[in-house]
């Protein structure tokens, strides 16, 4: 865990990159700020030692991104068939014009 006055440079340091990725990513201030304080949290509670601060702000926006890819993929579940749940289709795929075994048609088995 990291010391109180380290968390305060580190937030003043890099407070307005993660909040304008957070921006470009979620284009809302809501969401922005949930995801602003669950990378500070990490980085608070890390123990990753850094070689130096252009390591440290490489991976403050590499927790950025991927939280914020996260947030995004959890508002939109994929489903698992278009048969609906509790089946699967047999190649693995969703099917369609690009792939899959006649655009989903008839393709799917029981679970």
């Amino acid at each position: 865990m990291r010391s109180e006055e380290e968390t305060n440079r580190a937030l003043t340091q890099y407070a307005d990159t993660v909040r304008r990725i957070c921006m470009l990513y979620l284009k809302n201030q809501t969401d922005t700020e949930d995801i602003f304080q669950t990378v500070f949290m990490k980085y608070l509670l890390s123990t990753k030692q850094f070689k130096n601060r252009e390591h440290e702000k490489a991976w403050i926006i590499r927790v950025t991104v991927n939280a914020c890819r996260d947030w995004i993929r959890s508002f939109f579940p994929q489903p698992d068939c278009a048969f609906g749940p509790g089946w699967r289709h047999r190649s693995g795929n969703a099917g369609g014009p690009r792939g899959g075994a006649g655009g989903g048609f008839g393709t799917a088995t029981k679970i």
